[in-house]
């Protein structure tokens, strides 16, 4: 576009991330004030009237709806500013042309030049109200309108591909109890609703499988030329089980699990877009290994051949994973001799960083210290004809939860987890918490 539609969209886009600065202190507000209120139900501030075990117990409870809802607020956020610096291309109309108009330029002008002809005090403050209040309206209904086409989505993928003809099928007639055959309108809205349940039903079913089963994570090394794409070796160099993943292929779970006779593979996104990144040795970057974390393993990197990555780029990544675990002991040390918090607090901020952050990041390191360590390995030789030797993983699930399990779930979460804490907070009055807590 031009440098004038450019400058029109760079000033939505400011908007839009005033808007967010603002969600995001009102979601870390809510956050705080559920922390807060922990010490009071436990009884430790001065005039209290001593510990209560139910408020305690419903506000941890509601922390994993609460954390998990602002975290989803605050990523749809994100993409409605990236949406709104894009044009609305989501949802891309000349209605929407229009709405976005008057939201961000006709609503704020108008209102700024009626306060200045009322001669009001204060114009631009009414100006930013309205304002803000017209992005709010807007991101809401942006919002229900991206959920909206999710669901609708997820229920078309899974009538295509994961429900038989009997689902779908049908003339748009719907047999009562008494066997008598309903037609019309009444039929065919008795039709559609039993079906949405069936589609709803499979896609939870689908949904609540893929979160419970049992994965297995494999390195493998695959060698490809010029017409050659086999399985190098024809054997896995690395594999990776959770305990998890190790649990539920116990004697004692079948009756929860079922343990698959042939694994199943696991296609991330990228594959499914066919855009996996391959990891060369021009296209090589520090800093971007350092802050790859898992999706590295998404990465196919090229292990032999021309482009294969230098043993220098393999221990300057290590090296930089190895150096943060370092340099972020040191800075956790020195935070704590700073703050002088007596000794018990040393020991448990310590102890927290060190599950929390030093130990993911050193076995963050290792994980890339043995995945690139092969590609010394004399195992590996691929200037016969050409050929380049890539390293992929894949992920394969090899349990699965059956179907009781997963539904018993369902009904543990929505009763301890959602229920439990809404009823807390409605006996206690605490409705404004309470309204936010039921919309996410």
């Amino acid at each position: 576009g031009t440098y004038a539609q450019r400058f029109l969209r760079v000033g939505y886009t400011l908007i839009t991330i005033l808007f967010l600065g603002f969600l995001f202190v009102f979601c870390f507000q809510v956050i705080l004030f559920l922390f807060i209120a922990l010490p009071v139900d436990s009884g430790y501030t001065s005039g209290g009237d001593g510990a209560h075990p139910v408020d305690i117990v419903s506000t941890l409870l509601s922390f994993p709806i609460m954390v998990y809802g602002m975290a989803s607020l605050m990523a749809m956020g994100s993409a409605f500013v990236i949406d709104t610096y894009n044009g609305a291309a989501l949802f891309r109309s000349t209605i929407v042309e229009v709405l976005y108009m008057c939201v961000f330029l006709v609503v704020p002008i108008l209102t700024f030049a009626f306060s200045l002809m009322a001669r009001d005090e204060n114009p631009w403050r009414k100006t930013a109200g309205s304002w803000a209040v017209m992005v709010a309206i807007t991101f809401t209904i942006w919002g229900l309108a991206v959920t909206y086409k999710q669901a609708e989505i997820c229920l078309w993928l899974v009538e295509k591909f994961f429900c038989n003809e009997d689902v779908s099928s049908g003339n748009g007639s719907h047999d009562d109890d008494n066997n008598n055959q309903v037609d019309g309108e009444s039929g065919k809205l008795m039709k559609n609703l039993k079906t949405l349940m069936k589609l709803a039903k499979q896609a939870v079913l689908l949904t609540q499988t893929a979160r419970y089963s049992g994965l297995k994570k494999q390195r493998l090394h695959i060698m490809a030329g010029d017409d050659l794409c086999t399985s190098f070796g024809h054997e896995i160099q690395e594999r990776h089980i959770s305990l998890y993943s190790q649990f539920t292929t116990l004697p004692f779970c079948s009756n929860s699990f079922e343990k698959l006779d042939e694994p199943k593979k696991i296609y991330s996104s990228e594959e499914v877009r066919e855009i996996l990144p391959f990891m060369t040795k021009n296209n090589w970057s520090m800093q971007k290994m350092w802050c790859a974390g898992n999706s590295r393993q998404h990465s196919v990197v090229v292990a032999a051949g021309e482009s294969a990555l230098t043993s220098d780029q393999i221990k300057f990544s290590v090296f930089c994973t190895v150096a943060s675990s370092v340099f972020l002991t040191l800075l956790i040390i020195g935070l704590l001799m700073w703050m002088e918090l007596g000794t018990a607090s040393y020991i448990l901020v310590a102890v927290v960083s060190l599950l929390c952050c030093l130990v993911p990041i050193f076995r963050n390191s290792m994980e890339m210290y043995r995945t690139y360590s092969s590609l010394q390995s004399e195992d590996v030789d691929a200037n016969e004809d050409g050929a380049h030797i890539f390293q992929v993983w894949e992920t394969l699930r090899i349990t699965e939860p059956k179907p009781w399990y997963c539904f018993a779930r369902i009904i543990i979460e929505v009763v301890f987890l959602f229920l439990w804490p809404f009823i807390h907070m409605l006996v206690k009055k605490n409705y404004p918490v309470a309204l936010v807590f039921f919309l996410l």
